[in-house]
């Protein structure tokens, strides 16, 4: 099967949505918030799973990066975000049914220091942050198949904030030393919004020090990086919700006093559940600002196959895949960069991404943000070859989605492997 959306885009004019009219939908209703690369999110659904009519809201953002592998935002603009979007969407009116239910995705693998008065001391250090990598690459703490990534060479597994606590600790001790808590991102948000952080057992083992066979830390990586385990959230399963009523977050908005919080999980997760890749045979590949192949599986996973990562999503769940360098991002590049309109229905995209390539269509190493799955290397970045002075935005643009999909198609036989499943169905998801 192939449940099929295109890439995030900056602007539509039009993009069909899974939603019922407001006057059909029926309670009780969740609240869905979404932090992804380009923007928040939020929205509201019915007991259906579809989104009511018109109430989903989204605040642009942008990471801050530099040539030094930076790539950050601001935690305090997040949680600004989320309260706009969520104005947005319960600020209309009547509605078909009481909200029972928030829940909550941010991109997997984010950093903020936060101390002893609960304030940020850093921005949040973003997956895309590559500045660790040089450190990691000479003095690598050992790797372990118990934590989310096992590889034969440690320097090539993904850049989890592992990586950038020892960056960190080296790099910046003033700030190491003030750190009471080291927080995800969803973490510091739910702390902001509920005045307790609540870290999601699959955001959590995102960390590379979590057990994904317990669900517990690593003694010997918390060690390997100087972190005591009281400065790191304790993983919660997503059956542990947190009531929201006598919150901060209940007091300003009181249609949600009777909610529950579900612990943040990361995008991937989300993604995976949101096309129905539930199980074994089944992956869910993800075409967003960066793209990613997952599996769901319930079955033991002795050993990774290099270059993967398997992370807890609960007692029973673990979720394996790999993720892929720069998907929408170049769409994003080639608007800003480029003359392709931002309007989506302005290009012709059943030609650009499915027409026959030319003599003159480039070859391009597609690493904007550096590699990722399968070899994670940072440091790597784009090259362009063949390029003259008829070379059009559409063919840097056809030819970067080329090569994206060549890199992609290395990764499914990578993520059968742990669950012997050479075959099977394959879902899709923007």
């Amino acid at each position: 099967m192939l449940a099929r959306a295109g890439p995030d885009d900056r602007r539509r004019s039009s993009m069909p949505r899974f939603n019922i009219p407001a006057e059909d939908a029926q309670g009780p209703l969740v609240v869905g918030i979404d932090i992804g690369s380009g923007g928040t999110r939020a929205a509201v659904y019915d007991v259906s799973g579809r989104e009511v009519g018109k109430l989903q809201h989204k605040e642009i953002h942008a990471f801050t990066v530099d040539d030094d592998g930076t790539s950050t935002i601001d935690a305090d603009q997040i949680v600004a975000e989320i309260r706009t979007a969520l104005s947005a969407v319960l600020g209309h009116g009547e509605s078909p049914g009481d909200v029972r239910a928030i829940g909550f995705d941010t991109f997997a693998s984010s950093l903020i220091a936060v101390d002893t008065a609960g304030n940020a001391l850093t921005p949040c250090i973003t997956y895309a942050d590559t500045r660790a990598t040089p450190r990691w690459a000479s003095s690598p703490p050992a790797s372990t198949s118990r934590t989310c990534t096992s590889a034969p060479a440690p320097a090539s597994t993904p850049p989890t904030p592992r990586r950038g606590l020892l960056w960190s600790r080296k790099e910046h001790p003033e700030v190491f030393a003030r750190t009471e808590r080291f927080m995800a991102l969803g973490e510091y948000v739910a702390f902001k919004a509920l005045g307790t952080p609540a870290l999601g057992t699959a955001s959590a083992t995102w960390s590379g020090m979590i057990d994904r066979r317990t669900g517990q830390y690593v003694p010997e990586s918390l060690d390997a990086v100087g972190v005591d385990e009281a400065a790191m959230g304790p993983a919660i399963d997503p059956d542990d919700a947190l009531p929201v009523a006598g919150t901060p977050l209940a007091s300003e908005f009181p249609r949600l006093a009777e909610a529950v919080w579900s612990p943040v999980i990361g995008d991937g997760l989300a993604a995976n559940l949101g096309i129905g890749a539930l199980g074994t045979g089944t992956w869910g590949i993800s075409t967003a600002t960066s793209g990613a192949i997952r599996q769901l599986l319930d079955t033991d996973i002795p050993a990774l196959p290099s270059g993967l990562w398997a992370y807890r999503v609960d007692q029973r769940r673990t979720l394996v895949g790999s993720a892929m360098s720069d998907c929408g991002r170049v769409l994003d590049w080639c608007r800003n960069e480029l003359a392709m309109p931002f309007d989506i229905d302005a290009t012709d995209t059943a030609t650009l991404f499915s027409g026959p390539p030319s003599q003159g269509t480039p070859l391009v190493v597609p690493f904007f943000s550096g590699e990722r799955g399968t070899k994670w290397r940072g440091s790597s970045r784009a090259m362009f070859t063949n390029v003259g002075a008829s070379t059009t935005w559409k063919d840097i643009c056809s030819a970067r989605w080329r090569a994206w999909l060549c890199r992609s198609c290395a990764s499914p036989t990578r993520c059968a492997r742990p669950a012997a499943s050479p075959s099977g169905s394959c879902s899709r998801a923007g």
